[in-house]
């Protein structure tokens, strides 16, 4: 008898999770979406913990947006808040094309859904040519791909967090503040640039280590950021690496 009451309690909590789950899945699966009806200059795909903290920057600094989101929880809980978003998968393109991405000034892509994210962007820059697009990638493969896709500037969801920490680590062991801030800028940049060129040559068909080019690419921005970290450490000053990539073209 207290095995069956052991049993129970470890698991009813698990089968309520499961049930809340699956019930959400299918809620997001035959719910229609919603209709909107006004259309803000600004479109902010994905309200999770990435979007969220950009919509509000962006609102507190005057701008208007027009919120998509397909989670029915984030939905409702956010309009309930005051902030207006709106039920619906944004890859669908009428959704899209609703929400006025055909005039829209800037895109923001914030959801975690790498084909997701893709299709909104290769339809957002197919229908407006001159839209700026940012986009949330989850690792260096899918930011080629977004880049490739036509997405304007592309933010990986650790990368910020890591050079902070990578910061704050040469910091704990005893690196002046001032030269840790330089390193930390300039590893930000050139590793930015780096990047962007090894989109352009970026074949979804080849592995990671099977393209030649983008591994020449590495080798050789890996190492011209040694000698510049080297000189930063040293006090002395290192080539600014903003904006490199795009004077090459």
């Amino acid at each position: 008898m207290t095995a069956i009451v052991v049993l129970s309690m470890v698991f009813t909590p698990l089968m309520i999770i499961l049930h809340n789950r699956f019930a959400k899945a299918e809620e997001m699966e035959t719910r229609a979406a919603d209709t909107i009806h006004e259309q803000k200059p600004i479109i902010v795909i994905g309200m999770g913990r990435f979007g969220q903290v950009i919509n509000k920057m962006l609102n507190m600094s005057g701008y208007e947006t027009t919120i998509i989101d397909m989670d029915p929880v984030m939905v409702q809980g956010f309009t309930k808040y005051g902030v207006k978003t709106h039920f619906g998968d944004a890859s669908r393109h009428e959704l899209l094309i609703a929400a006025g991405i055909e005039k829209a000034q800037m895109l923001v892509v914030a959801i975690d859904n790498r084909e997701q994210a893709l299709q909104i962007v290769r339809f957002a820059r197919e229908i407006n040519p001159n839209i700026k697009i940012l986009a949330r990638a989850s690792d260096r493969l899918h930011t080629f791909d977004l880049y490739q896709a036509g997405a304007d500037e592309i933010v990986r969801e650790v990368f910020d967090s890591a050079i902070r920490a990578g910061k704050t680590t040469l910091k704990m062991l005893g690196m002046k503040k001032d030269i840790a801030e330089k390193l930390a800028t300039y590893y930000f940049h050139s590793d930015r640039n780096k990047m962007v060129k090894q989109a352009r040559v970026h074949d979804s068909a080849l592995g990671p280590f099977q393209n030649q080019q983008m591994i020449e690419i590495s080798q050789a921005y890996d190492l011209k950021m040694e000698d510049d970290i080297a000189a930063i450490m040293r006090g002395e000053d290192a080539p600014d690496p903003r904006g490199e990539a795009d004077e090459d073209d």
